[in-house]
């Protein structure tokens, strides 16, 4: 007979000639939902599997190294981010766990403004350099730690309730308060 089709991924629904409208939805790949209605009522029969998997948390290094003024050096589990740029924008989600680090040469992080650092990340108090206002000279405004030749600068997770937003840092030795002009400028961004 005659059937018109409309289709909505991951639904489609029919009416045939005899006036009875189907309609599917597949629900993950273990079954459907189908629902039949016609001029007597509307009956429906289902199998329905939905599995909702959580994201899984990151772990990035942002990492200051010997001879490079200009550029973090970012992995995001283990992989390296190539190339190294300035800005380096690094799009993150809650759980995210983020390390800042120096290798080598002589660095320091600081993020443009405490409240916003502190409203996105939780900052690991065991680990990394003592964090504090106008670190390395910068201006007002900025939060971080001083510079450092090796080891942990901070240690941070992307808060779960964070909302859309974005987070600037800066190498405290390399960088300047004026984060359109840095050397070695980050951002965070949450989508």
């Amino acid at each position: 007979g005659d059937e018109s089709v409309a289709s909505v991924s991951p639904a489609s629904a029919t009416t045939n000639a005899a006036g009875e409208a189907q309609a599917t939805v597949t629900g993950g790949s273990a079954g459907n939902t189908v629902v039949t209605a016609n001029a007597e009522g509307v009956s429906a029969s289902a199998v329905v599997t939905v599995t909702v998997t959580e994201p899984v948390a990151r772990r990035i290094e942002i990492v200051g190294i010997s001879g490079d003024i200009t550029n973090w050096h970012v992995t995001i589990d283990g992989v390296a981010q190539d190339p190294p740029r300035n800005p380096h924008e690094i799009t993150v989600g809650p759980g995210d766990e983020l390390t800042w680090r120096v290798e080598g040469g002589f660095h320091g992080v600081g993020f443009f403004g405490q409240a916003n650092a502190e409203a996105i990340l939780e900052f690991d108090p065991a680990v990394g350099q003592p964090r504090g206002a106008s670190p390395g000279g910068l201006d007002a405004g900025w939060f971080g730690t001083e510079g450092i030749s090796s080891g942990i600068l901070a240690r941070a997770t992307v808060r779960a309730d964070v909302a859309s937003t974005e987070l600037d840092f800066t190498c405290v030795v390399h960088g300047s308060s004026d984060i359109a002009v840095n050397n070695m400028r980050g951002k965070l961004v949450i989508p």
